[in-house]
């Protein structure tokens, strides 16, 4: 009898239009109310749509659509970009844009786009996913979720890979297709607890895609032993090497940390590269069909094709020019007095001047548009037999390798890693929120750097 009460309560529990009414790991209701049927999107993802042969969708919708397969054409969806109406033939492979979480609006998208990555840099599960909920609401194609980025916010460890575990247990990602993981920075000794977070994507039904910065991950340690591992892999639908430093750049970065790029014709993954704009896709080809490989696609980094009055160009070029030639002498800047404090961190948004930075940085204008904290350009170009860049980026060459003390750097503020390069040392330090012209403003104890993270205060 009380099953009987238990099943009768149950069946007049309805979901809510826009609602999901399942998939798997889903225990919510099944049956939507009236005016609405349950759409099946895919196995992991149902949901509420109306019931009229040609339903409107609303212009916000309450609950993010998933994106791995099209609501029926009779159902007309807003159009947010010419995504919808491709111009590409559909067996022209990966073609995707990290679209930015942080700066408030939709990517404007290359044509013939088939999926999306939700990028907001963070490897904190939980602010993956609420930063990452609007992304890709009325997209129709496969949606991805990215995990980690290219600073601390981003940075990998074992504990956030099993946070990320759960999540996918539980079903809390079953709005997307798949997950990315920016494999930038993180601890050492990651390869077995990234092998088993693909295995458990791949079981709920996800795919996983992998991006790395340039060749290999700059921030971890064991980077060649982690590439290795990527390469072997059985469990990786798609792996992408980043061909650019800022994201800025006019041409594709070949540049190759600890790993060769003839290194990667060993991937079983599909190699699909990560560009600055689609434009630059034929020559990354080019490049790599020399080195025996294919390329199965792109994913851009850029969020606007061309430009407008509103949106103003970005540089192309390092803002502050590096001297031509090593210099006899450059005068070692003095420790600020906040060199102890907490001062802002190396691509921190909303330095006023160089004080603001930590030591061996400076604070960079960009077009007006805004300001930033970078390394010290004064000694970028003073590459000599007694000193090495300070290597705080993918921006490496072959010569940057070699320190052995800290004396070895050009940079005075800069240490000799146990890797062999030289690294401005990891300060306390915080950053300033600041309004970009055509942004959105950010929130008290936020910034952003140019390889796309939200940079929150801790």
């Amino acid at each position: 009898m009380w099953l009987s009460f238990l099943l009768a309560v149950q069946t007049q529990t309805l979901q809510v239009l826009w609602g999901q009414c399942g998939g798997i790991g889903y225990n919510g209701p099944t049956q939507c109310e009236n005016g609405s049927t349950c759409y099946r999107q895919s196995d992991w993802y149902s949901q509420c749509v109306p019931s009229t042969t040609n339903p409107a969708l609303p212009t916000t919708s309450p609950v993010p659509q998933p994106s791995t397969n099209p609501v029926p054409t009779t159902s007309p969806v807003p159009q947010q970009s010419p995504v919808q109406t491709p111009t590409q033939p559909n067996n022209m492979g990966f073609r995707s844009i990290y679209d930015w979480t942080w700066d408030g609006k939709d990517a404007l998208l290359p044509p013939g786009l088939n999926s999306m990555i939700a990028f907001s840099g963070w490897s904190n599960v939980d602010n993956m996913i609420s930063e990452s909920a609007i992304v890709g609401a009325n997209f129709i194609g496969e949606l991805y979720i990215s995990f980690g980025g290219g600073n601390h916010n981003g940075r990998i460890t074992k504990n956030n890979l099993a946070s990320l575990n759960t999540a996918i247990n539980n079903g809390r990602l079953s709005r997307y297709a798949g997950v990315c993981y920016d494999v930038e920075e993180g601890d050492s000794g990651l390869s077995d607890a990234l092998e088993e977070s693909f295995i458990i994507a791949k079981q709920k039904g996800l795919k996983v895609f992998v991006t790395v910065s340039h060749s290999a991950p700059y921030g971890i340690s064991d980077k060649i032993t982690v590439m290795e591992s990527l390469f072997a892999s059985t469990n990786v639908d798609f792996l992408s090497p980043q061909l650019y430093t800022s994201g800025f750049e006019p041409q594709n970065d070949y540049a190759w940390d600890g790993v060769s790029w003839e290194a990667w014709a060993k991937s079983k993954a599909p190699i699909v590269v990560s560009i600055n704009d689609y434009k630059l896709f034929s020559d990354a080809e080019s490049f790599f069909l020399e080195k025996g490989m294919n390329l199965a696609g792109y994913v851009q980094w850029k969020q606007e094709i061309g430009t407008s009055s509103q949106t103003p160009s970005l540089p192309t070029t390092t803002p502050i020019a590096a001297p031509s030639a090593a210099p006899v002498a450059v005068p070692v800047p003095e420790p600020t007095s906040i060199s102890n404090a907490q001062c802002m961190c190396e691509f921190a948004v909303g330095c006023s001047s160089d004080n603001d930075c930590c030591p061996g940085q400076t604070c960079r204008s960009y077009s007006g548009e805004w300001k930033q904290c970078r390394r010290d350009p004064n000694y970028d170009q003073m590459l000599t037999t007694t000193c090495k860049h300070v290597a705080t980026s993918p921006y490496l060459n072959f010569n940057d390798f070699g320190c052995v003390s800290d004396s070895d750097c050009c940079n005075p503020h800069a240490k000799c890693g146990s890797d062999g390069l030289c690294r401005l040392p990891h300060v306390e330090c915080s950053n300033v929120p600041i309004a970009i012209a055509s942004r959105r403003i950010l929130k008290k104890g936020e910034g952003r750097n140019l390889r796309g993270q939200y940079i929150h205060k801790d």
